[in-house]
């Protein structure tokens, strides 16, 4: 069970929903830090934050487009 004041950490990732629906976060704790993992709406596992906001902006030009 991760510390309540890493709970705020899943809202600041909301701007992936918002470029394409569906993205999961999973904040793992591993010692004294937390990861965040992502994950694309068809499950696959993306890695860092920087990874998924990668991948959702493509999708979403794709979609403009």
């Amino acid at each position: 069970m991760l510390p309540d004041e890493y709970a705020s950490r899943r809202d600041r990732f909301s701007e992936l929903d918002g470029l394409q629906p569906g993205w999961e976060v999973e904040l793992r704790q591993r010692g004294s830090t937390v990861d965040a993992i992502f994950f694309c709406p068809a499950g696959q596992r993306v890695g860092p934050y920087a990874n998924a906001r990668r991948q959702a902006l493509q999708a979403a030009k794709q979609q403009a487009g």
